[in-house]
């Protein structure tokens, strides 16, 4: 039973890597399909904007990064006589997400005591206007930004995050940072694009940490090249399959090159993992089954 178990879970993984590789050789083979570039120089129509800190004119996107200070669980293990216990206790931490309310021990002695109890945490709430969609809190902030007539997407806007791209954080001096900024969430500017609320290490529960980046403007005054799908408003984004920006004016036929030459080499790396998986598997059961 154990050997057919064995076999069913390692084919299942390599059929799984082989169905992989052979679609990448197929998008290798026919191409980057239906998509759309532009090339030219960034006009910012409205730069992007962060209401929560109060930053204007910030270029074409901002990254941000908040963070509060909150009670957290830590975890550790300790094995004695072979014998390996999981210990829970109070913790506090950073963290870019609400970690909300729970119970857990004081400390780790109380933890491992007979007579420790669980007590209930409740964490301030983390202000909403820093987190995304998915609650969580980085963010992108995009303005408007077009290219020879066509407005980019966040989803174009948020590759100036790659290599190349000379990201800075808010000191750059051709923006104004307004000397208030933040101020309506109690934030000091610390230097470096860093806002929070002391300027030391004696974090609280509670306290905020709100870090940002943005374009350098010397970079801007290069041409780019955005490759992606346009949408049903003529807005150029990144689909499921591919999206692109070049910090300089690419031809189509160079990033259909580029593009089947990764999907080919993926392909044939795909299909050896799947060979790999279905010999190894097979040794390994039968070793591990006849052992």
């Amino acid at each position: 039973m154990g050997r057919i178990v064995g076999y069913i879970i390692f084919g299942l993984f390599s059929l799984l890597s082989l169905c992989v590789g052979i679609a990448s050789l197929i998008d290798g083979f026919t191409g980057i399909g239906d998509v759309t570039s532009v090339s030219g120089k960034l006009e910012i129509v409205a730069p992007a904007t962060d209401n929560a800190l109060g930053l204007t004119d910030m270029g074409p996107v901002i990254f941000r990064e908040a963070e509060m200070y909150q009670y957290v669980i830590e975890k550790t293990s300790e094995t004695v006589d072979g014998d390996t216990k999981d210990f829970r206790y109070l913790g506090e931490a950073f963290e870019k997400e609400p970690m909300g309310e729970f119970k857990t021990y004081p400390t780790l002695r109380d933890a491992k005591s007979l007579f420790g109890k669980e007590k209930k945490y409740v964490n301030p709430e983390f202000p909403p206007e820093f987190l995304n969609i998915n609650n969580y809190g980085s963010s992108v902030i995009a303005g408007d930004v077009e290219i020879d007539g066509v407005r980019l997407d966040v989803s174009i806007l948020r590759l100036f995050n790659g290599e190349g791209f000379g990201m800075e954080d808010s000191t750059v001096a051709a923006y104004k940072t307004p000397e208030n900024a933040g101020a309506a969430y109690g934030l000091k500017y610390l230097g470096d694009g860093v806002y929070a609320s002391k300027d030391n290490e004696n974090w609280e529960v509670g306290d905020l940490r709100v870090s940002y980046r943005v374009a350098d403007p010397e970079i801007l005054a290069r041409e780019y090249t955005a490759v992606g799908v346009l949408n049903e408003d003529g807005v150029l984004c990144c689909d499921e399959e591919y999206g692109a920006l070049y910090d300089s004016v690419v031809s189509m036929d160079e990033i259909n090159h580029d593009f089947k030459s990764k999907q080919l080499k993926d392909g044939v790396l795909f299909i050896l993992l799947a060979i790999g998986l279905a010999v190894g598997g097979f040794f390994i059961t039968n070793f591990l089954c006849d052992g």
